[in-house]
């Protein structure tokens, strides 16, 4: 009787020996994943060297080999130079299918990756093992990894060796891989956990204001290229992706019109801040120079939906500054001026004697300048809006052409599978299977990234998207308030201007999905996230010391109140007896 009660008792001393060594297992996988899981950052590079070998292209190994090597070298001896040659890296290079035989070189891969290479061998010199990512942020990452994996699965024989021999080989060459693809959720994953050691590489090595607005100014600077490479393509119609050439449609150094838009949008939103910042007139005077060939870029690109989101992001710093400023006259009576002035030029047009008016039209400047700019893409796109309303055209049919179609097989996607969705990276493959009667397109892009996550990862991963936006932009308002611009003005008006930029990225996200799927946008948004995230943790860290300083100031003035109301009194009870006796 004692041998079979003793079981229960062994069964339940066994059972706690194992959960003991269950949560000290995950307890320990849990500190190493939060001090130590940068050091996993250091395989990418050579992942992508290995991938690289698989084709029997030596010119490619041997360009991406010794430009990342050289890489490597500089941000392990020199940590902080990233500030310098990360932004050229990420926006130069991309058109190097033009010159390089397939599958190219994408240094928007080699660059991140080097960098991640080198602050790991360097670690042990500027290492630091404070948490960089929020934990929103890990449930909506872990979501996407989730839905890619389903993705996977979804079009994974697990009883056929020939699938296992292709997913493996798949998985060699993931940088690689296109949308055409079995697997291509993997090329998504590499390329977001890619980002996500970017943005661990450069959060480690950012110390400062000052850094920031170094790194801000690199890229300005990397923008002059990249605008003079699309200025000479518009002119000459080369170096254009083919089904844009008819339309004229510049990318630039960029992989196509919209990652261009959407890249010069940020960073001129971006260049703006640093305009504000600026304290020399040289300095913006180069910056109204770089701002305007950004802004011709856009222009020339075609994408008429970031002119809007410019004046969407300048209408709402205006509504901003018109609320805080304490001196609201000065801006009324700017506004007033500006309105009084458009006024008197449009109306000394209007009053102007017909003959000079035809002379100025006639004129051979005029009539170049208007033949000129018949010609630039977003002119020549609010023109098929005017002749597509004139013709009876809807408001839909007008201003979202097949954009509605777009996000209309998005919808049929999401209503197929509700919860965790078709699989990440597998929209392209699938539009076929899903678009609608009316749609002239055999494939295309959602052209709307949240409307790619519902489609892709389901309701799941965009409620875990919705949480962190929400989360990721209340952080940010914070610089808003009066308090934290009292008690840190730098740090605040840093956080503000990164406010501005991810508003204006988030307005973009919704005609577009570059930054879901395209490389360059994806590294680009982590360096902007990261130098955000330093911004607001440096605005956090001094609000919480002002705070802290100014309850021990308040307790301190307290007791000083005290003890002089006690010495008052004590003065009043000497001194009244003494004033009753001299008055008597």
């Amino acid at each position: 009787m004692n041998e079979h009660q003793s079981h229960p008792g062994q069964f339940l001393a066994r059972f706690d020996r194992v959960q003991t060594v269950c949560t000290g297992g995950i307890s320990a996988a849990w500190s190493l994943v939060c001090t130590r899981s940068f050091v996993a950052s250091a395989v990418f590079f050579p992942w992508y060297i290995w991938a690289l070998a698989y084709y029997p292209e030596l010119v490619l190994w041997w360009t991406a080999a010794s430009a990342g090597i050289l890489l490597v070298a500089v941000s392990s001896i020199w940590p902080r130079s990233f500030l310098y040659w990360l932004p050229p890296v990420l926006l130069w290079f991309n058109t190097a299918y033009h010159w390089l035989p397939w599958p190219y070189v994408k240094m928007a891969y080699v660059g991140p990756a080097a960098l991640c290479l080198g602050v790991v061998i360097g670690a042990g010199r500027t290492g630091s093992r404070e948490r960089v990512f929020s934990l929103d942020f890990i449930l909506f990452f872990t979501c996407l990894l989730v839905a890619a994996g389903l993705g996977i699965a979804s079009q994974f024989d697990f009883t056929r060796e020939a699938a296992w021999h292709e997913l493996g080989e798949q998985l060699r060459t993931v940088p690689l891989l296109d949308e055409r693809m079995q697997y291509v959720p993997l090329r998504y994953a590499w390329a977001w956990c890619l980002g996500l050691a970017l943005f661990a590489a450069v959060t480690r090595l950012l110390r400062g204001e000052r850094d920031i607005r170094t790194l801000l100014w690199s890229f300005q600077w990397a923008t002059l290229p990249a605008t003079l490479f699309g200025i000479y393509s518009y002119h000459t119609r080369l170096y254009m992706v083919s089904y844009y050439v008819y339309e004229r449609r510049i990318n630039a150094t960029f992989s196509s019109p919209a990652v261009l838009a959407d890249l010069f949008t940020a960073l001129f939103i971006a260049g703006f801040h640093l305009l504000r910042r600026a304290h020399s007139w040289p300095a913006r005077i180069c910056l109204v120079v770089l701002m305007a060939g950004q802004l011709l870029s856009i222009i020339y690109s075609g994408c008429r939906v970031n002119l809007l989101i410019l004046c969407i992001v300048a209408a709402g710093w205006g509504v901003y500054r018109l609320v805080t400023l304490r001196r609201v006259r000065y801006l009324v009576y700017s506004a007033v001026f500006a309105a009084a002035l458009a006024g008197v030029c449009a109306g000394g047009w209007t009053l102007m004697p017909p003959g000079v008016k035809a002379r100025i039209t006639a004129s051979s400047a005029m009539t170049r300048a208007v033949r000129y700019a018949s010609t630039v893409p977003a002119v020549q796109r609010v023109r098929e809006w005017r002749r597509s309303l004139a013709a009876g055209a809807s408001i839909r049919q007008t201003f979202l052409g097949g954009r509605w179609e777009h996000w209309s097989c998005a919808a049929r996607m999401f209503k197929s599978s509700p919860l965790w969705g078709i699989g990440c990276g597998l929209f392209e493959q699938q539009y076929e299977h899903f678009r609608v009667s009316a749609d002239v397109f055999q494939y295309a892009r959602a052209h709307n990234v949240f409307l790619r996550v519902m489609a892709e990862g389901g309701m799941v991963t965009l409620a875990a998207c919705a949480v962190f936006f929400v989360l990721a932009f209340w952080r940010l308002a914070r610089s808003l308030s009066r308090s934290c611009a009292w008690e840190s003005p730098v740090w605040a008006a840093c956080t503000r201007g990164f406010l501005a930029v991810f508003a204006g990225i988030a307005i973009s996200s919704m005609a577009s999905d570059v930054l879901f799927e395209n490389a360059e946008t994806i590294m680009v948004f982590s360096v902007l996230a990261a130098c955000a995230a330093c911004s607001y943790r440096q605005l956090a860290a001094t609000a919480d010391m002002s705070s802290q300083l100014a309850v021990r100031l308040t307790g301190q003035v307290k007791r000083a109140v005290y003890f002089a109301e006690l010495k008052l009194n004590w003065v009043e009870l000497g001194v009244a007896p003494l004033w009753v006796f001299v008055k008597g």
